[in-house]
């Protein structure tokens, strides 16, 4: 479990980000866990990265694609829903026509980009193009109803 602090108002409180649904990318949906360890409540960021371990081209180290700020009262926890496309990790090649290529991309959450402690690896099994104003561009979000 990893432990951050966040701010609330005037005073300062912890949240724990959870692996309780082994991060498993299913049906483009990921779970995480963030359990609010702190002596009040308090507000958090989540944040959801991805990044194509081998492209064929220079690729960023990390695709932000998707963030959630929600409340988390003390001792309680709050699971975030995140429903994205891995098009939103496709690129245009040199003739503008947008790829999402076959291979290995990892899903990273966390509450900021130098602190991602929960990871899911997703394969690609086949290149496609993608249509420009079919690109989906940040993930939806929600708090599910635990």
């Amino acid at each position: 479990m990893q432990t951050v602090t966040v701010t609330s108002a005037r005073h300062y409180t912890s949240c724990k980000f959870i692996n309780n649904h082994n991060l498993a990318v299913l049906n483009n949906v990921l779970l995480v866990t963030v359990h609010n360890t702190g002596s009040c409540d308090g507000e958090t960021v989540v944040q959801l990265y991805g990044r194509d371990a081998i492209a064929t081209i220079v690729r960023p180290e990390l695709e932000l694609l998707g963030f959630a700020r929600i409340t988390v009262p003390q001792g309680q926890r709050r699971t975030v829903r995140f429903r994205f496309n891995l098009n939103q990790m496709a690129f245009p090649d040199e003739y503008s026509v947008w790829h999402l290529e076959a291979g290995r991309f990892t899903i990273s959450a966390g509450p900021n980009s130098a602190d991602l402690p929960l990871t899911a690896d997703y394969i690609q099994p086949c290149t496609r193009e993608i249509l420009p104003e079919a690109r989906e561009y940040f993930a939806e979000w929600d708090v599910v109803e635990e």
